[in-house]
């Protein structure tokens, strides 16, 4: 991984961060998905039943507050947008795949 900096459209910044963005969003909710499918095995003691419930509902709260952060984050890119050129405004970024996921 490099620390160089490089400089990327706007545009392609809020697009990448997006995609990263939907990810968190998404992970949850696969994860919250596979435990409800276990939670209903018969042979589950109480104690690890009740301990999967209480991360099923963390990972419901984490949706919800994905959600609204993905609302903010249109809220957010509408406002740049409208008073920035998204193709022409550069934005200064940590040169790795991580933040550029490979596409430069």
């Amino acid at each position: 991984m490099s620390d160089n900096k490089v400089n990327i459209p706007l545009r392609k910044a809020l697009h990448i961060l997006g995609n990263r963005h939907h990810l968190a969003i998404l992970v949850p909710g696969l994860i919250r998905q596979a435990l409800e499918r276990q939670v209903s095995n018969e042979n589950m003691s109480q104690e690890l039943r009740k301990q999967i419930n209480k991360i099923l509902n963390d990972l419901s709260n984490l949706e919800t507050v994905g959600k609204e952060a993905d609302q903010l984050l249109k809220d957010i890119k509408q406002v740049l947008y409208d008073k920035l050129d998204p193709d022409k405004t550069m934005v200064n970024v940590t040169d790795n795949d991580i933040v550029l996921g490979g596409e430069k």
